[in-house]
This record gives C-alpha cells, sequence and structure tokens, in this order.
C-alpha cells in the first residue's frame, strides 16, 4: 500500500501535513503469450513418435511371447 502525504494549506491555518493511504489498482490477469504453430507442430510429432515408439516395443513383444506360446505348442 502506498501512502501519499497531503499538504493542506488554508490563509488562517498554517500547513497541515495529512497522511492518506492510496491503495494500489486491481492487478488484472496477463493474457497468455501466443502459440507458435510451428513450435506446437514440432512438439506434436515429438509426442506421436515417442508415444509410436512405445506401442511399437510393445506389440514386438506381444508378437514375441504369443510366437513363444505357439512354438511350445507345436514342439
Amino acid at each position: 500500500m502506498t501512502t501519499v502525504v497531503l499538504c493542506i494549506v488554508d490563509s488562517a491555518r498554517p500547513t497541515v501535513a495529512a497522511s492518506v493511504p492510496v491503495s494500489e489498482p486491481p492487478k488484472a490477469p496477463q493474457p497468455e503469450a501466443p502459440i507458435d504453430p510451428v513450435e506446437c507442430r514440432l512438439r506434436l510429432l515429438d509426442h506421436i513418435d515417442h508415444f509410436q515408439t512405445q506401442i511399437d516395443t510393445r506389440l514386438t513383444m506381444l508378437e514375441e511371447q504369443v510366437a513363444g506360446w505357439y512354438w511350445n505348442l507345436v514342439v
């Protein structure tokens, strides 16, 4: 909070200093930064690539398990 000192002058009275508290203006929310479409696209492609790699790894593991079970049944 900021304090402002006012000097009140009256010809019949001496100068008087009064302390009056002044509230700060309300703080409004700041707007978000604009979205960069190129950066957004690159992040999305990285995200897709990451999860596609995870899915491929899991599918390979499942295929190996199924193939192992199959060969155990055949032998």
